[in-house]
């Protein structure tokens, strides 16, 4: 509802000539300010000139008054369209200035852990664009109230390190230089860092906010050889900027000497170099050995002391890596590092003519150069950790994290602390983002190895969904906004159930998990016969529970209690769970009927049950057998002799074997799941690149691999234990699965021919044996005669420690022609 006055003035002719009058209109009030008004129209009686009210107006920022006067005053006819477009210029550059002001702020909040969106930075922008003033206010009302929130903040958190220092918040103090990083951060506005880092580490710990980066040099007046001429010759005369170059300490120099010995290309100059460098790095090392490559191109040799700092010896436990160094006039790294057979070794490369260029797209082969030395000779302290930096870019993700969940598993340790640590310094080294990044991958996948390491594949590697680096400037908790990125967490997290009673018993978890993730069994089995109509399917979330507990999805606490990780993934995924849950349930197998407390399972069923069961699954008669065993009421006799038929057809007839494909990497953890709780002293060790699909069916695969695996931990058992090794690669159309042991290898009449082990009847082990391996071979021929097949090796082929059984499986891969 309007005012007379307002009304008034909106149609009076003289409104043109008056800026408060306009202004009053523009701002929406119903009663304007009479006595400003007055005021204005009384400061030079009659007003100015249209135009030169409309300029002023623009030139405030006043955009909505301007663009009224340009729709209703004829004297602004503007038929060239130029008033109109230099008012949208100056909007754009009031929505620019606005937005570039509003983001600076937000990336200061978010530094200080303040919520703050992109939202609020739309709404400043959208305020220049009406009235530039409004917007002022608007910022400078939100930067007085984030100043005023951390600046409290940042007095807490001194107060918190001050009494870590003298010991008054932990047993252990504060380290004096630690405390002085930590306040350097503070004076930055870094607080989201400061928090974890005093959440997450001990005070003792090194963390990577305390190691400043390599000083980036100025090359523009002296190149890298002019200064290290100048650092050599102490007699000659220096440009002005080589003091900055000058060697931090004797290593440094000694370094820097070596290097240039390198021209001389002999076995002695390599031997120095490799020392220099491990002394530069750690203070000592072991004495190298170096030895020329046949085709002369330089020589080989070692490096101690990269992985010494004890945040670093996790991610290499040797703490050795390989050193190329080049002949001089050799410009690349030759094919053979950085080849096929070369990638599961990590190389070090340099020379004095050898060319970074090319080599910076993840390789196991990083290239340093005289720029990154002179670099590192100029400081003093933490070389290890700015030199794994440099060369941790260029290497694959896998140096670091492993090459399989396993592999990244034992990287983390099982402390959660420490295991942040560990992704901090990954994330650190490989560029990928710092502790707010860490903070944000911590939240998603509650620091689930298998979820984590598809989150960093994801930020090391643009173009797997989430974009980038991250970094503390950044929303990194926008993964939800990648849909890529969400398909593959949640394949990865629901990729581990193996069958529907896990799927069952995820869903259900998800379902009843508490505001902790604590869950109960009792409320699984529950929620899930409530979904079932009342059927009884306690066996079947048991027993999904524990394929949930040995994944990793399902954790017990020390006091015996389950819990999920609370993951903001688990709790996206609890959104959908109760549907899920009732599409699991459909699929659950009938129960088998539970027998007699006084009952005893005859041993010819028990053979068909649990680990020995995946030998018959290709046997005709074994779905029968599983269908009478899961109906109500079915009798003991019954059953027996069907388990007997059963077993005399797996001995006697040829497997079924179907058409399909299946999860390799599955398959086998799946496997050596179950293996590990029947043969508990044996360690299996699988190497497996993840979703490798192969044109065998999923049963088919489990037999195979089973009377592998089986074999080698029936022989390992006999010997208190030892080691099974399951190392993948793969090839143009194939999967090349190598399957070793630590065994006593084949018997002596074998040695030679060990075809023989794939005689039907063959066996060491006594009569009623040898039918396994024959079983895989005329499986692996049914399934592709010219492209799948299964060898065993010679033993001397093998590593030092796994000199017993080697077999050699090759699988067509899925999705390749024939």
């Amino acid at each position: 509802m309007t005012t007379p006055l307002r009304d008034l003035l909106a149609t009076w002719p003289g409104r043109f000539r008056h800026r408060a009058v306009l202004l009053a209109l523009a701002d929406g009030t119903a009663d304007p300010d009479r006595e400003a008004l007055g005021d204005d129209i009384l400061d030079g009686f009659g007003g100015r000139e249209p135009a030169e009210v409309y300029e002023r107006l623009v030139h405030d920022g006043e955009f909505t008054a301007a663009e009224a006067m340009l729709l209703e005053c004829a004297g602004l006819d503007d038929p060239s369209g130029q008033r109109w477009a230099a008012l949208l210029a100056a909007r754009d550059r009031a929505d620019e200035a606005a937005r570039l002001e509003g983001g600076e702020l937000m990336r200061r909040a978010q530094e200080a852990g303040l919520e703050m969106g992109p939202d609020e930075v739309d709404e400043f922008a959208a305020a220049a664009r009406r009235r530039q003033p409004e917007a002022t206010l608007l910022l400078k009302d939100r930067t007085g109230h984030i100043d005023r929130i951390v600046d409290a903040e940042t007095e807490m958190l001194r107060a918190r390190i001050a009494a870590r220092s003298t010991g008054g918040e932990s047993d252990a103090q504060e380290p004096h230089g630690a405390a002085a990083d930590l306040e350097a951060l503070l004076k930055a506005g870094q607080l989201r860092i400061v928090r974890s880092r005093l959440a997450h580490e001990p005070a003792t710990a090194l963390f990577p906010e305390a190691v400043p980066p390599l000083w980036p040099g100025d090359w523009r007046e002296l190149t890298p050889q002019r200064v290290l001429d100048l650092i050599r010759d102490e007699t000659a005369q220096r440009e002005a900027g080589f003091a900055r170059w000058k060697p931090a300490d004797q290593h440094g120099r000694e370094l820097l000497d070596a290097y240039a010995g390198l021209e001389h290309n002999h076995e002695s100059s390599a031997v120095r170099f490799a020392a220099a460098l491990a002394t530069a790095l750690c203070g000592g090392g072991t004495e190298p050995r170096a030895d020329r490559r046949p085709d002369g191109d330089g020589f080989v040799t070692s490096l101690d002391g990269l992985f010494t700092e004890e945040p670093l010896r996790r991610f290499h436990t040797s703490g050795r890596i390989d050193l190329f160094i080049a002949r001089p006039d050799v410009r690349e790294i030759p094919a053979d590092l950085t080849g096929h057979s070369a990638n599961s070794r990590l190389w070090l490369a340099l020379g004095p003519d050898l060319e970074p260029s090319g080599y910076l797209g993840r390789a196991h082969v990083a290239v340093v150069t005289l720029r990154d030395l002179l670099r590192l000779a100029t400081v003093r302290e933490r070389r290890a950790v700015l030199l794994l930096r440099l060369i941790a870019r260029q290497w694959p993700l896998d140096a670091l994290t492993g090459s399989t969940v396993q592999d990244f598993r034992r990287v983390l340790a099982t402390d959660r602390d420490a295991a942040w640590q560990t992704l901090r310094w990954i994330l650190d080294l490989t560029g990928a983002g710092d502790a707010v990044a860490a903070d944000a991958m911590a939240g998603c996948t509650g620091m689930d190895p298998g979820l984590l390491l598809v989150m960093l594949r994801a930020v090391v590697r643009p173009g797997c969904g989430w974009p980038g680096p991250v970094s503390g400037s950044r929303r990194v908790d926008a993964w939800e906004d990648h849909p890529e990125l969400v398909g593959a967490l949640e394949g990865e997290l629901l990729g581990r159930c193996t069958d529907t009673r896990s799927e069952a018993a995820l869903w259900a978890a998800l379902v009843v998990a508490g505001p902790d993730g604590s869950v109960t069994e009792e409320d699984m089995s529950v929620i899930t016969e409530a979904v079932a109509g009342g059927r009884n399917v306690d066996a079947a979330i048991a027993a999904g529970t524990e394929t949930l507990l040995a994944n990793g999805t399902l954790v017990r606490t020390a006091e015996g209690e389950l819990t999920l990780r609370n993951s903001a993934l688990e709790r996206r995924l609890r959104q959908r769970a109760e549907a899920e849950l009732a599409t699991a349930v459909e699929r659950l197998p009938a129960e088998p009927a539970a027998p007699a407390a006084e009952s005893v399972v005859a041993p010819e069923v028990a053979l068909l049950t649990g680990w020995p069961a995946h030998r018959h699954l290709l046997t005709p008669s074994y779905a029968a057998f599983q269908e009478l065993a899961g109906a109500e009421g079915a009798e003991a006799g019954e059953l027996l002799d069907r388990a007997r038929t059963v077993l005399a057809e797996t001995a006697s007839s040829d497997p079924v074997v179907p058409v399909g494909t299946a999860a390799l990497d599955t398959v086998l953890a799946v496997l050596t799941t179950e293996l590990r709780s029947v043969f508990p002293e044996v360690h299996v060790d699988v190497r497996c690149p993840e979703n490798t699909r192969v044109a065998v069916a999923d049963d088919a695969l489990r037999v195979v691999f089973h009377e592998l695996l089986d074999n080698a931990a029936e022989a390992l058992s006999s010997r208190q234990g030892g080691t099974i090794r399951i190392d993948v690669g793969l090839q143009a159309y194939d999967a090349v699965v190598d399957v070793r042991d630590s065994g006593p290898g084949f018997a002596a009449d074998v040695r030679g021919r060990e075809r023989t082990v794939f005689r039907e009847g063959y066996s060491t082990r006594g009569t009623g044996r040898g039918a396994g391996l024959s079983r895989v071979m005329r499986i692996l021929q049914m399934v592709r005669p010219d492209f799948a097949g299964i060898s065993a090796l010679p033993s001397d082929t093998a590593p030092s420690t796994l000199r017993g059984a080697h077999f050699s499986v090759v699988l067509p891969l899925a999705g390749h022609p024939d």
